[in-house]
């Protein structure tokens, strides 16, 4: 389903119910009701009708598995028995040591659900075994669903999902790297913990007492990290200071830079983040050298 498409109905849904949300003093109608229940369905089935027309037929990538890749071929052989007693299972790949949650899951599960399809975190391996394959059974159910459905089907499912998480948690301080957009400095145009922007003008502003040492070269460290939250209108608040001096006496300089940092970040207007191309309340954290 093309993305333009997918978003406009997605704005057509939430924005009446946004609406609504509004005027009830932020108190969500949608959770108990059957307003949005009915709506979503409707989405899904244009969605379903929409992503059935695509069925691109694509070389399939575990129709070629090797026969000594064992760990392939047993991830298959238990895939190929849930299909055959109808379970179908979409699998988000969570990484290994440092797991990573899809941030939209319990609605992602929700609508899955509305297909009988399953959720599964999938985990990697940290041992890599040569000439053995993982994912097979994941790869093979995305395959199968993928077949049924079409091949955007997942994708716009996906899209709704993080819709819903968003709207549903209007109130919430969303992880700005759990973001679409991170809050950026005015004039910024890239997600990034630092501002080229912010850092002039406090390179411009800051008058660096008599006795501070100025750093040797570029292996010395120097900087501050400012954590803050930015709301939906852009205004920053709940700011911290991490201080890094590798020259202990800076450090008797803290409060004077904070002096003049946090004007910096409080009289400016952010631009906020976004998820799905909704305005939501994040944190943020963005780093400012020292000489």
């Amino acid at each position: 389903m093309p993305g333009r498409l997918l978003y406009i109905l997605i704005t057509l849904v939430l924005g009446r119910q946004r609406r609504a949300f509004n005027r009830a003093q932020r108190k969500p109608l949608f959770v108990s009701g059957n307003f949005m229940t009915t709506r979503i369905l409707t989405i899904l089935t244009i969605i379903v009708l929409a992503s059935c027309k695509d069925k691109t037929t694509k070389v399939s990538r575990i129709k070629s598995v090797a026969s000594t890749d064992s760990t392939c071929l047993k991830d298959l052989e238990k895939a190929k028995k849930d299909l055959e007693k109808g379970k179908l299972v979409y699998c988000h790949y969570a990484g290994n040591i440092l797991f990573s949650q899809l941030r939209s899951e319990k609605q992602m599960t929700e609508l899955l659900l509305k297909y009988q399809i399953e959720y599964k975190n999938e985990m990697s391996s940290c041992v890599i075994s040569e000439g053995q394959t993982e994912h097979c059974y994941c790869e093979f159910m995305d395959e199968m669903i993928k077949d049924k459905f079409g091949q955007h089907f997942l994708d716009s499912l996906l899209a709704i999902s993080d819709s819903l998480y968003a709207f549903s948690n209007p109130l919430d301080t969303f992880h700005y790297s759990k973001c679409d957009t991170w809050p950026r400095f005015p004039g910024e145009f890239e997600d990034m913990e630092f501002s080229y922007k912010l850092q002039d003008i406090f390179d411009s502003n800051v008058k660096y007492p008599k006795e501070y040492i100025i750093k040797e070269h570029r292996d010395t460290s120097a900087f501050v990290d400012v954590s803050f939250i930015v709301d939906k209108n852009g205004n920053a608040s709940d700011i911290g200071f991490w201080f890094i001096f590798d020259h202990e006496e800076n450090k008797k300089y803290k409060d004077y830079f904070i002096s003049v940092i946090k004007p910096l970040i409080t009289e400016t207007k952010w631009q906020p983040a976004t998820v799905r191309k909704q305005i939501v309340i994040s944190d943020m954290n963005i780093r400012i050298g020292f000489e």
